[in-house]
């Protein structure tokens, strides 16, 4: 137990009554920790410390976010006077980071590539239907992705500070998004691809995970979420490769989820069918009783619908597709890594060295298709 009792309890404030036994007097005093409660005496609130210490935590911790909140916020404006771009600015546990700040001991080297990332990530926002929304900072996410590879051990022991709980949950996004773009692509080399950055988000989320214990629940519910949204991509991709097994057992995780955060049934993925196909009511008791030949029978459900004879959607398949010079034929690393022909926009090319020495040939489809 914390003791809050080696200092006064507090400057006396304007309590009701004791919050142990009640008593109605004006020498009730507040708890010098959170301030949120009064006690008539130290014998009170000794007794009272086992229903008052999550109330007491949590509103230390709200306290301790404002004031970090208002030193991040005075740095910002700092940041704006200057001119720098308030995004590459991050608090870490072991200081701030940013341009023209010494990297603190305990921050690894490379950790602009995470704010680079981040940047991208957060002002990419929703895609239209042809349109790629944040999926196309592919590069950006790579070069993050790569560096965390190298040095692996590094960033793990980054993620592991509790303190650092926002970095990983930042990281769990940005390599999510990476791995729905190997996803989506659906080649055999992205597939594999795609599986290693999901491996790797795993161990990722697995340090937000310890860092979520005890704490608020909207830091737990958010963790929650990104544990769906990648077991979501690792069901998308198992059921791309016709691994069924692995459909059926991520199936039970991903109803769970939505039944027990009660999603509605309009923004259901898996939940619903349950009732769709098998005709049961979609709750925890008809989730829990599932034989495996009924969680096979809704997994391979989609199959028999029209349309669905291939296990990815080619316009998917299209929208993230790298795309090849029309000079050289080299292909590209990354999504839009290569600029188009600004006057046609119907080819692209890798540099302006290989725009220049294919005019000839490609001047009369360029007149053609014009825009």
């Amino acid at each position: 137990m914390t003791n809050t009792t080696e200092e006064p309890i507090g400057a006396a404030q304007m309590y009701s009554c004791c919050a142990a036994c009640g008593i109605d007097t004006t020498m009730i005093r507040a708890c010098s920790r959170c301030r949120t409660v009064g006690y008539c005496g130290r014998d009170c609130q000794r007794a009272h410390w086992k229903d008052h210490k999550r109330v007491c935590d949590d509103a230390v911790e709200d306290k301790n976010l404002v004031k970090a909140a208002k030193a991040v916020s005075k740095n910002v404006k700092k940041a704006k006077k200057a001119g720098m771009p308030t995004m590459t600015i991050s608090m870490t546990a072991f200081g701030m980071v940013g341009p023209g700040m010494p990297i603190p001991d305990g921050v690894p080297p490379n950790f602009g590539l995470k704010q680079a990332a981040l940047l991208q990530f957060t002002t990419g926002g929703p895609s239209r239907p042809n349109e790629l929304g944040n999926l196309q900072y592919e590069a950006c996410y790579r070069a993050y992705y790569d560096d965390i590879c190298e040095s692996t051990s590094i960033w793990m022991t980054f993620f592991d500070h509790p303190y650092n709980y926002e970095h990983a949950e930042h990281t769990c996004g940005i390599l999510g998004t990476l791995a729905t773009v190997y996803r989506q692509r659906a080649t055999d080399e992205s597939n594999k691809e795609c599986k290693a950055v999901l491996d790797m988000e795993e161990e990722v989320l697995k340090r937000y995970r310890r860092s979520s214990i005890g704490a608020n629940r909207a830091q737990i519910h958010c963790c929650d979420v990104i544990e769906y949204k990648m077991k979501m991509i690792q069901n998308n991709l198992a059921f791309q490769l016709g691994q069924y097994e692995t459909c059926m057992s991520l199936f039970r995780d991903l109803a769970g989820h939505e039944q027990k955060y009660n999603i509605s049934y309009e923004e259901q993925n898996f939940l619903f069918m349950v009732e769709a196909i098998l005709g049961k009511p979609p709750n925890a008791a008809s989730l829990g009783a599932l034989t495996e030949n009924e969680v096979r029978e809704i997994v391979l459900a989609p199959l028999k619908l029209p349309g669905r004879q291939r296990a990815f959607s080619e316009k998917e398949q299209q929208r993230v597709a790298l795309l090849v010079c029309a000079g050289c034929g080299k292909s590209e690393s990354t999504i839009r890594s290569f600029k188009a022909c600004a006057r046609c926009q119907s080819v692209v090319f890798c540099g302006k060295e290989c725009q220049r020495q294919s005019w000839k040939s490609h001047k009369k489809i360029c007149n053609t298709n014009k825009k």
